[in-house]
């Protein structure tokens, strides 16, 4: 997946992607080569004819290092030391008497109630 949103970009993520390269040609690329670094460099050693092969190609060899930013961008990365455990980030519910203060505090008893969910106070 990081390569193809690197080929296509992600608005969501303000990854820009590369210009030519849509759903449908970033898909034969990556079916064929599976990662951007074995796309082979000239348009006539593809696997796949896509329509604006010879800019696509030029795009692919200018921009090479930024698709691997992109890349690199679009990565999820897993491996950061957490303080806590999943068990301790689990949303345990609003704490209630905190919670109140708070609405006290603004003045809007009618989000008082809303908060269903009870949280098991110490």
């Amino acid at each position: 997946m990081p390569d193809y949103l690197a080929l296509t970009g992600d608005s969501a993520d303000g990854i820009p992607g590369l210009t030519g390269f849509g759903e449908k040609g970033a898909s034969l690329f990556l079916h064929d080569y599976e990662h951007l670094e074995h796309i082979p460099k000239y348009p006539h050693q593809w696997k796949v004819k896509p329509r604006g092969a010879l800019a696509l190609a030029e795009t692919l060899q200018t921009h090479q290092q930024d698709a691997l930013l992109y890349r690199k961008l679009a990565t999820l990365v897993d491996d950061v030391p957490l303080p806590h455990t999943l068990e301790e980030l689990k949303f345990q519910g609003v704490p209630r008497a905190a919670f109140a203060a708070w609405c006290d505090e603004l003045a809007v008893n009618s989000l008082r109630s809303a908060p269903k969910r009870r949280r098991h106070e110490p």
